[in-house]
């Protein structure tokens, strides 16, 4: 997904006054906020694997292979949210219920790039309230800068 020389200016000046005042968790999910619908699924341990090669999927947060992060027992994906139900019926999907952790994390957006932007990548990891996930948010962010 092209970023256009006005779009990558803005990006570097959020980015530089992140770095001025430091990483800011709740200001990535406030920017990002409406960027997809989060739905969260239980599936069967065995299929995860192949889920994970099903070409509706694009990989994100835990599940990107830029986040450092091994996420062998669960998935978290964007789909187009025209796919969702066809993916539930397919994979036998079930929604998880309160207090159950989801093993299959579903972003169901509109318009789902071939390749999602890490900055997207970056708020998926940032919304999970483990420490390893919001190192990783971090670094991606400091790796966008970088560039």
């Amino acid at each position: 997904m092209p970023v256009s020389p006005v779009e990558k200016y803005r990006l570097n000046h959020r980015l530089q006054r992140w770095e001025d005042a430091a990483f800011s968790v709740p200001l990535l999910l406030a920017l990002l906020a409406n960027r997809a619908d989060r739905l969260e699924f239980s599936a069967s341990g065995g299929d995860i694997p192949e889920l994970k090669k099903d070409p509706r999927l694009r990989p994100s947060g835990v599940s990107h292979p830029e986040s450092g992060l091994l996420a062998n027992s669960e998935i978290e994906a964007y789909v187009s949210r025209d796919d969702v139900d066809a993916l539930v019926r397919d994979w036998f999907l079930v929604e998880a219920k309160p207090g159950q952790r989801a093993n299959v994390v579903l972003h169901a957006a509109d318009d789902v790039p071939a390749e999602l932007p890490l900055l997207v990548v970056a708020a998926d990891l940032a919304e999970r309230p483990g420490a390893r996930e919001q190192e990783a948010a971090r670094e991606l962010v400091r790796s966008i800068h970088a560039d």
